[in-house]
């Protein structure tokens, strides 16, 4: 399985799925609400530039309540927010 660049990572996180990016001073934190506000999960990624490895993926996949496929899906643009807040619910 590939790496991705941070910076797509940290596109689809904030465009597709709207979290809220908390910035720290190694890390930022991106917080997932549902519709109504309600807060749902969070995870972590560093603000350097380096690749997010495939055990980083995992990683955070699980902090977001989601398969690793539903992730990469989220990464590469096919799941969508709905999809994704139905899967993460469950």
């Amino acid at each position: 399985m590939p790496t991705y660049k941070t910076r797509e990572v940290r596109k689809a996180l904030t465009s597709k799925l709207k979290c809220r990016a908390v910035e720290r001073s190694k890390h930022t934190r991106f917080e997932v609400f549902d519709e109504d506000g309600t807060y749902l999960c969070q995870t972590f990624m560093s603000r350097g530039n380096k690749d997010i490895r495939v055990d980083i993926q995992s990683e955070m996949a699980g902090q977001l309540k989601v398969t690793k496929e539903t992730f990469r899906g989220l990464v590469d643009c096919s799941v969508n927010r709905a999809a994704y807040l139905a899967e993460a619910k469950r």
